[in-house]
């Protein structure tokens, strides 16, 4: 072939190349403008809607799936997050930049809170926007109702889901033998446990259990109180602290509560799931009795909590939001952690099929089960809470204690001056 023939070639398949390539960049230049103008409308479209700013002082991923889940399929309102979240800093630290905010009236229009000194701290000093209709309109639960009524009688708060902590035993052992919220009931259990068997296989539960059941018993959550300095505080902490000496090693064996190695289970409640997996696996199937209900504790998830420095107009979407967020077509029947607060939720959340033991069979609870911890759940009417600052207090006076450092009347009597100016500080 002659070059100048070649050359022509060349210049030939260039020319192709880059027709074929202005082609392609045009093409791209084309789909850039569709997507440009796709983001545009999506702008246009959330600058048509009302923003309503929710804050929220730690991370929180089912109010990260309603807000996207809303966000998306409301036409009037658009909801943004105002992040007081500092992984740097303690949850008081955040929670403290929150109530500046909303005390100076510079807050968020919602908030989402924990059942905490924080929440109530807020709440009595009037900032939040009575809810009580949304309870009235969507079946809520009788005993997440009362539990959410102040002492005016209005609602601030929607929490997102519940769970209830209790003990279970076998029933051969009777009823009282797990009664994990009577101090007096375990220092006798624990002055009379047989050689051999532990109180609980899982002693860190036990443990935690029993720090939260004091801090909520001995704390009034409501009028910012305590009493540490009383006689039952005593036998609290008598209790807490043979939990807290009591030394083993975890094994399959003295963890099994089929053979008699270990006495409760201490329980938390929370979906159809771990209560068939306490019934057949915990305990092999065989009849199990439970703390009863009336002496039970209820754990909140967070809170929604409407601020009365809201627009009507904002208000009305917030509204709209919080009903979106108690729909049953949201309640999460892949991984529940939380048992929903509406009566058709918790029976969505009650029927949920069970991957039984790993394998690919699908088993559900009885419908005698499913009655039965419906009616013991909607019964637990006794809220915990938790505040990070009176459990440091706690946990720091009770070592003197537990070390031998001081007499239970000494350990009391701390605990409570230091938690009163704690508490005295948040009125």
């Amino acid at each position: 072939m002659k070059i100048k023939e070649k050359f022509l070639i060349l210049v030939t398949a260039v020319f192709c190349f880059t027709l074929c390539a202005c082609s392609n960049n045009n093409q791209k230049i084309s789909e850039k403008s569709e997507i440009k103008t796709y983001e545009t409308s999506l702008v246009e479209k959330s600058s048509e809607k009302t923003e309503i700013t929710i804050g929220i002082t730690a991370p929180n991923p089912d109010i990260n799936g309603f807000i996207s889940g809303f966000n998306s399929s409301n036409d009037s309102y658009i909801i943004k997050i105002e992040d007081y979240y500092d992984p740097d800093g303690t949850v008081t630290e955040m929670q403290n930049n929150l109530k500046i905010d909303v005390v100076s009236g510079k807050s968020p229009d919602i908030i989402l809170c924990e059942s905490s000194i924080f929440y109530y701290t807020l709440s009595s000093k009037g900032v939040f926007t009575d809810i009580s209709e949304i309870f009235s309109e969507n079946e809520i639960l009788p005993n997440i109702r009362e539990i959410c009524t102040e002492s005016d009688g209005k609602i601030y708060r929607v929490p997102l889901g519940f769970s209830v902590t209790t003990g279970i035993t076998k029933a051969e052992n009777g009823a009282e033998s797990c009664e994990i919220f009577s101090y007096d009931k375990m220092n006798e259990i624990m002055n009379n446990l047989d050689s051999g068997t532990m109180l609980s296989g899982d002693m860190m539960s036990a443990l935690y259990c029993t720090k939260e059941s004091i801090l909520c018993d001995f704390t009034n959550r409501k009028n910012l109180t305590c009493h540490f300095n009383s006689s039952e505080f005593a036998k609290a902490l008598e209790f807490y602290s043979k939990i807290n000496n009591m030394k083993y090693e975890y094994s399959e064996d003295n963890a099994s509560y089929v053979n008699g190695k270990a006495l409760i289970y201490y329980a938390t409640l929370c979906n159809a799931i771990n209560i068939y997996t306490i019934k057949n696996d915990v305990f092999n199937s065989e009849d199990i009795v439970i703390t009863p209900a009336e002496h039970t504790r209820l754990t909140l998830n967070q809170s929604i909590a409407i601020l009365n420095s809201i627009s009507e107009e904002k208000k009305q979407g917030a509204f709209e939001f919080i009903k979106y967020v108690l729909s049953d077509d949201n309640v999460n029947t892949e991984t529940p952690i939380w048992f929903p607060i509406t009566e058709s939720g918790l029976n969505i959340c009650l029927n949920i099929e069970v991957n039984s033991n790993g394998k690919y069979e699908y088993s559900k609870l009885t419908n005698e089960d499913i009655e039965y911890f419906s009616d013991y759940i909607k019964k637990v009417n006794h809220e915990s809470f938790f505040d990070y600052t009176i459990k440091k207090i706690f946990e720091e006076e009770t070592e003197r204690y537990i070390n031998g450092n001081c007499s239970a009347k000494e350990c009391g009597d701390s605990i409570q001056q230091r938690t009163t100016i704690y508490l005295d500080e948040q009125k």
